[in-house]
C-alpha cells in the first residue's frame, strides 16, 4: 500500500473511516464484523478515536485476528499483550494468527523454515500464557496449504 508511505495520516483516516463504515453496515444486517490487524496497529496513533489504532479497531469490532507473524511462543506473547488487554476491557475476543508460507520479510515471521512439530510446540508456549486470559480466542493459520505443506 504505497499510501501507507507517502500519507500515513489520511491512510489512517481512510481506514478508520471504513471500520466503521463495515461495522454499522454488519450491525444493520446483524452479522458479526471481525478484522485481520497486524500486531504492530497498537504502535499507531487514532487520532481521537481510542488509545491507538488496534484500540480503535477492538472497540469497533466483535473481535480481531491479530497478525503475530513470529517463529517464537515468547515473542508471540509479548507482542499480543496489549490487544488482549483491548479486547479483555472491550469484551471482545482475539485470535493469534500465524503464518506458515515463506515469507519475503525474513525468516523470523514464518514457521515456514521450522515446520509443524516446531510450530506446535510454540504454540503450546503461548497457549500456556495466554489460554487464561478473557479475550484469547484461540489460534488462526493464514493459509491452509501452507499449514498442509509444513514439513512435520
Amino acid at each position: 500500500m504505497s499510501q501507507w508511505n507517502s500519507d500515513q495520516t489520511s491512510t489512517i483516516g481512510k481506514y478508520i473511516n471504513f471500520v466503521k463504515s463495515a461495522n454499522e453496515k454488519a450491525k444493520a444486517l446483524s452479522m458479526p464484523v471481525v478484522f485481520d490487524i497486524p500486531f504492530w496497529f497498537d504502535e499507531m496513533p487514532s487520532y481521537g478515536e481510542g488509545e491507538n489504532l488496534a484500540d480503535f479497531v477492538i472497540k469497533n469490532s466483535d473481535g480481531v485476528n491479530i497478525m503475530a507473524y513470529r517463529e517464537q511462543g515468547s515473542v508471540i506473547v509479548e507482542i499480543v499483550k496489549n490487544e488482549l488487554a483491548y479486547g479483555a476491557k472491550s469484551g471482545k475476543r482475539v485470535i493469534v494468527g500465524v503464518e506458515t508460507n515463506k515469507s519475503s520479510e525474513g525468516e523470523t515471521v514464518t514457521f515456514y523454515e521450522e515446520g509443524r512439530s516446531y510450530m506446535n510446540k510454540q504454540l503450546e508456549i503461548v497457549k500456556r500464557k495466554l489460554g487464561s486470559k478473557p479475550a484469547f480466542s484461540g489460534f488462526a493459520i493464514h493459509d491452509y496449504d501452507g499449514w498442509k505443506s509444513l514439513r512435520p
